[in-house]
């Protein structure tokens, strides 16, 4: 899962639509319960009742060959599966030889593939360097730039900002000293307090002042022209006077401004002498307070950046039904195929970037599945509607293969009767799964009850419908969703989410539960469909804390530079009553700049329900101004 986007995108995403998903945010989290309002469904005729009998191909759903395709895709020869990794082309074909046996048409634009152009890497152009006081440092060895830079040269006075922290409603403001306007502020890549568990900063450590992203955005509103981010002295890169990465890992979003990660020993030199940044950082440990200074050292930081462009693939094949009116409509079973890589893109751990993180869970689990239904279906009897079985690539990066699928669809999404989408289903605890988008139709919840029959899972049949994964792509098309997900852990975007930790009895369990829905639906009654219920904020929602919500729904697949694009805005929202509309692109909100939509999370976070704010949008050819009063989480 990703992500939506370092704890992350997603994460990023949740603040602006509904509250955080549990599968997405912290691994704690405990899932959200009540349901949304929802409007009256229209009327169909009646659901039948589910599938239940084995004999349908349920057999086929094996846990040994769950688990066989498990090691597989999860294998440290597939490299993490990030985008353009030879490991990600390999589980692309691994996937395809499998349907090719099982004889199922491919349904791609080119084969079973179905190619998207990203930005899979960045190199460095032949500029980059960083002066200080007229001595050139090397690069490689003692900066690199980071991937979210932009292309330029800067030569200020450098400012130590300590961890780049503003949380007033924590009484801490590493800005509150100094003045970085212009100049270039260096700040460390983790929190105050950080080796204490009952510090503030471990307490709320959801609210993302340990992330980068934050750091950079907090420096740029503070005026700040470029950024040296350093690691803490008692970390193992810190520790050990190393960059985390050679080269920069690519981003799709960028900070607005120049950015380079250091060594500990490149920042001594800054601060001016040996073991100065240890020093500084033992005084905000010893006093918990900010310890910032101007250095009155200048340095300049030239960053050229060479972004590469790859092709990722969805992979898609199709089990045409055997009703000749029916064979139209379809049944869409999905699960993504990618995952971090190296981890130096979402990875929770910064400390471990660069190790790979093979997300056996997360989701070699979910494909496996997927895998698996197929087998199930090709089985036999046919059924009577068309099933489109797609591995998704690019979830983590931002859901770019389901919102690009759900553009350029197999069979087209009015027709598509439900989406079954599988993540995270290799960590059953106990007989607990959850459902997530159970209410996007009124008939679904009795309906994955009873197909449960015999199963003996303690269903949770979760209410947030908006959560990051694949599901929320059509799900944002008004198709009917299910996602399966056997809940959170603390492997999750960590390189310890490995093959070992897998409960492929549970993972069956969770695959034959799906088959059941997704069989009862493919051979439902001709003229029989689900009612589809379009959820809605409250119109007041309660103080929870946490931060505000606008109620926003961005376009993952827009541009992630240049303001946050809409595809949607959720019914009786505070984006709705404030006028927000499809097709708005956010460029600012309550005085601050947004440049993507980590930047909206952010400031959405510092905000708290009842905040009135001003919100500029581009709209057509022309700028709005619009006020909202936010909701709370």
């Amino acid at each position: 899962m990703g992500r939506w986007w370092c704890v992350v995108l997603f994460v990023a995403w949740a603040g602006c639509a509904s509250e955080r998903p549990v599968h997405k945010s912290s691994p704690s989290s405990p899932p959200s319960s009540s349901p949304l309002p929802r409007e009256a469904p229209p009327h169909h005729p009646a659901f039948p009742a589910p599938v239940l009998a084995p004999a349908s191909g349920e057999d086929a759903l094996r846990a040994d060959e769950i688990l066989q395709d498990i090691r597989y895709l999860a294998d440290d020869a597939r490299e993490g599966r990030g985008l353009g990794t030879r490991g990600l082309e390999e589980a692309t074909d691994y996937v395809v030889r499998a349907w090719s046996s099982l004889g199922l048409q491919p349904a791609g634009t080119s084969g079973y593939l179905q190619p998207i152009e990203v930005t899979t890497g960045i190199r460095l152009g032949p500029s980059n360097k960083l002066v200080v006081e007229g001595q050139a440092y090397l690069l490689g060895e003692d900066f690199t730039p980071h991937g979210s830079s932009v292309d330029g040269d800067v030569r200020a006075e450098v400012v130590f900002a300590g961890h780049g922290i503003t949380a007033p409603e924590l009484g801490y403001d590493d800005y509150a000293s100094v003045d970085v306007r212009n100049r270039i502020a260096l700040v460390m890549t983790s929190v105050p307090l950080a080796e204490d568990p009952h510090s503030i900063f471990n307490v709320r450590a959801s609210r993302g002042y340990r992330e980068v992203h934050y750091k950079l955005m907090n420096a740029r509103e503070h005026g700040a022209r470029a950024v040296l981010l350093v690691p803490a002295p008692t970390s193992p890169q810190g520790r050990h006077g190393t960059l985390p990465r050679r080269t920069p890992a690519p981003r799709l979003e960028s900070s607005g401004l120049l950015a380079a990660e250091i060594t500990t020993g490149m920042a001594d030199a800054l601060l001016g002498a040996p073991g100065q940044l240890r020093h500084q950082w033992g005084v905000v440990e010893a006093h918990g307070r900010p310890a910032s200074r101007h250095t009155g050292v200048t340095a300049r930081l030239v960053v050229e950046l060479v972004r590469t462009k790859g092709t990722v693939n969805n992979v898609v094949a199709l089990l045409p039904g055997a009703h000749p009116v029916l064979r139209g409509e379809a049944v869409v079973i999905g699960a993504h195929v990618d995952h971090l890589g190296d981890g130096a893109l979402h990875a929770v751990q910064p400390d471990v970037m660069g190790t790979t993180h093979n997300g056996a869970d997360d989701n070699a689990s979910g494909t496996a599945g997927l895998l698996a239904l197929a087998r199930a279906f090709a089985k036999g009897p046919r059924p009577l509607r068309s099933v489109v079985f797609v591995a998704f690539t690019g979830e983590e990066s931002g859901l770019l293969g389901s919102a690009h699928y759900v553009r350029h669809p197999a069979v087209p999404l009015e027709q598509t009767r439900l989406m079954v989408n599988l993540d995270m289903i290799g960590r059953a605890n106990g007989a607990r799964l959850l459902v997530l988008g159970a209410e996007s139709a009124a008939e679904l919840p009795d309906l994955v009850s009873r197909a449960d029959v015999g199963l003996g899972h303690a269903l949770q049949l979760d209410g947030n419908t908006y959560a990051p994964s694949d599901h929320l792509s059509f799900q944002l098309k008004e198709v009917p969703v299910l996602s399966f997900f056997t809940g959170p852990h603390q492997d999750w975007h960590r390189p310890t989410d490995d093959v070992e930790h897998i409960n492929a009895d549970g993972a069956a369990a969770a695959v034959k539960l799906a088959y059941r829905v997704a069989r009862s639906i493919s051979d439902a009654p001709e003229g029989t469909r689900l009612s589809v219920l379009r959820q809605r904020l409250p119109a007041n929602p309660g103080d929870h804390g946490g931060g505000a919500v606008l109620g926003c729904v961005p376009d993952f697949a827009a541009s992630m530079e240049g303001g946050v694009l809409l595809s949607g805005v959720l019914e009786g929202s505070p984006a709705q009553r404030a006028g927000l509309k499809a097709g708005d692109r956010i460029t600012r909100l309550g005085g601050r700049a947004i440049h993507n939509v980590r930047d909206l999370a952010f400031v959405l976070r510092e905000h708290q329900g009842g905040d009135v704010v001003e919100i500029v949008v581009v709209r057509g050819e022309g700028e709005l101004t619009l006020t909202a009063t936010l909701g709370a989480r």
